[in-house]
């Protein structure tokens, strides 16, 4: 997948950047942040999810602007095109196509054996 340049105003002073790969390490953290802010707040599984999405860009553009300019306050400011349009592109930078072989066999549970009694 092609990387795209990105370029938000109040992000590495405008200049343009690359979101780079969305890790785990990344992901465990934005959740981390979350869940801090979840329990300060005492915000409810429905309130969590929805701020889900301003934590995962925030925790790659503060990464990328380290100058303090990039709050999460102005992400939850931006216009929500642009919100959707940058979690798409944050979230799935880097990401590999996994494709299974023709042929090649997938492992599957086993199928349990009837304990009941037989007629």
């Amino acid at each position: 997948m092609k990387k795209q340049k990105l370029t938000i105003s109040f992000v590495n002073k405008g200049d343009p950047f690359e979101a780079p790969p969305w890790t785990v390490e990344r992901h465990t953290s934005a959740l981390a942040k979350l869940a801090k802010r979840q329990q300060e707040e005492k915000w409810d599984e429905k309130r969590a999810s929805e701020e889900f999405k301003y934590y995962v860009i925030y925790e790659v553009l503060a990464e990328i602007d380290d100058s303090g300019m990039c709050t999460l306050d102005k992400v939850k400011n931006m216009h929500t095109d642009n919100v959707v349009a940058l979690f798409n592109i944050i979230y799935t930078s880097g990401k590999e196509d996994i494709y299974f072989r023709e042929g090649q066999k997938t492992q599957s549970r086993k199928k349990s054996s009837s304990t009941g009694k037989k007629s």
